[in-house]
């Protein structure tokens, strides 16, 4: 029976590879104009491409009524940053002081504590790893967008390029007066979630979000440890809740810091 159900697992993937090289020469053969293409990305996208849009878009919804910058630690390719933007030209247009602000290396994991993150050094190596310009390139595309949107010679979007476990603390002190709306957490190990985690902590008010994309992952527990070794140290209150639209991500609202 084991033999038989890694076979027909091994057959599953195999013919999702088979469906996801059709679809896309579908998208690459495709006959219509680029601009049109642009506008037509739906017929493209895949439900859970539009899961994600949707759960952005539910981050973005919880913190109209909340002043403050939105950070995101560990951008990869910046889908949601650009994502991020573009909201804040739907929804808040005028809005300066909602700023968009970016950290990532761009080099992928180099190290994990094993002890403490489990399976995580799966994740080492260059899974992560994007050309060595990709600051370069992303910081265009969201230039692009808000050259775009009103008020195009307002720039909203940053990147922070380099190690966060250098960079957060950094930032943080050089912009003393920046208060956080959401911080949304995708570094999978302990060490730089509770860097960061903990180089946030003076900017966090009441109401101010955390996103937690690892939370109570069995394979990745080093997000976790560090969320709840730093809450109960530094007696942090909060609530919790999933999203409507990506039920492993856990959204945490602050109630009360210190």
């Amino acid at each position: 029976m084991e033999k038989f159900e890694t076979k027909q697992n091994i057959d599953g993937i195999n013919e999702r590879q088979k469906l996801y090289k059709l679809f896309a020469k579908m998208y690459n053969d495709n006959q219509i104009d680029q601009h049109i293409v642009f506008q037509s990305l739906g017929l493209f996208l895949r439900n859970s491409g539009l899961a994600k849009i949707l759960f952005i878009n539910e981050l973005y919804e919880m913190i109209l009524e909340r002043p403050g910058v939105i950070m995101e630690f560990g951008c990869h390719t910046g889908q949601n940053l650009v994502l991020f933007e573009n909201l804040r030209a739907i929804y808040e247009p005028f809005n300066n002081q909602r700023r968009i602000i970016g950290f990532d290396s761009f080099e992928g994991y180099k190290s994990v504590e094993k002890e403490i993150d489990g399976e995580a050094p799966e994740i080492v190596g260059d899974g992560y790893l994007l050309p060595s310009d990709y600051k370069e390139t992303l910081s265009a595309i969201l230039r692009y967008h808000e050259e775009n949107s009103v008020m195009p010679h307002h720039s909203r979007c940053e990147i922070v390029d380099g190690d966060v476990m250098d960079t957060a603390h950094k930032f943080v002190e050089e912009h003393p007066g920046e208060i956080v709306a959401l911080a949304y957490f995708d570094l999978a190990t302990y060490n730089p979630t509770k860097v960061c985690l903990e180089a946030i902590l003076p900017r966090l008010i009441p109401g101010s979000l955390l996103l937690m994309d690892e939370f109570n992952f069995r394979d990745y527990p080093g997000a976790s440890i560090a969320f709840l070794e730093v809450v109960k140290q530094y007696g942090i209150e909060y609530t919790t809740q999933t999203s409507k639209f990506m039920r492993d991500r856990t959204i945490v609202t602050i109630s009360k810091v210190g």
